[in-house]
């Protein structure tokens, strides 16, 4: 018996897109919450302009945990939990005052005092970031309709990386943010109207 009775069907397929559509990677917004004490937030105007400005964001990867046990003589991979592992990357296309830099270097110096070095604590600085992947129907606009979000729980940007300027080169400037999370929770869809 064939794992596939009716084969390949094409008007099938052409009917299952027309119903669930596509996804596209060129539609997307993040989100910050405020910080568990409210001292690290985000205008809707500071979201507006990260979000114009952002070039790129990556959804985060998830790892189940698993270790070899031997059962009658044959190793069997047996889950042990989750891993949340790497960081979320950011890249920013930045105006000609590093602006987008700024408001990162800003929460960085939140997180540890720039002269003293003294930490601050943690529930002043994390937030929670959200990632929308946004559908095409509706009209695109600030707020489109979104189809995946996932929530990024315990955020902060662990590395502003290097900027390399050049003589020799015209390109444009772009901020780069590793954001470190300690888990992460796919959302129902919402929009920007919604948090």
């Amino acid at each position: 018996m064939s794992m596939y009775p009716d084969g390949f069907n094409i008007n099938k397929f052409i009917a299952g897109l027309g119903k669930d559509g596509v996804a596209y990677n060129n539609r997307y917004s993040i989100f910050f919450s405020a910080s568990k004490d409210g001292s690290n937030s985000f205008s809707r105007e500071d979201m507006e302009h990260l979000n114009s400005r952002l070039e790129s964001v990556s959804l985060p990867s998830e790892t189940i945990g698993s270790n070899p046990v031997k059962l009658q003589g044959i190793d069997r991979e047996i889950p042990y939990g989750r891993i949340y592992e790497g960081d979320v990357k950011l890249i920013f296309l930045d105006n000609n005052r590093l602006g987008i830099r700024s408001i990162f270097e800003t929460w960085h110096n939140l997180m540890v005092d720039k002269d003293t070095y003294q930490l601050e604590y943690y529930d002043s600085y994390v937030v929670d970031m959200f990632v929308f992947v946004h559908t095409l129907t509706g009209e695109f606009s600030n707020s489109p309709p979104t189809g995946y979000a996932v929530k990024l729980v315990d955020c902060f940007p662990k590395t502003i990386n290097t900027i390399e300027l050049s003589a020799s080169s015209e390109e444009l400037i772009k901020t780069d943010i590793d954001m470190s999370f300690r888990k992460w929770i796919q959302v129902d869809p919402i929009t920007l109207e919604e948090l």
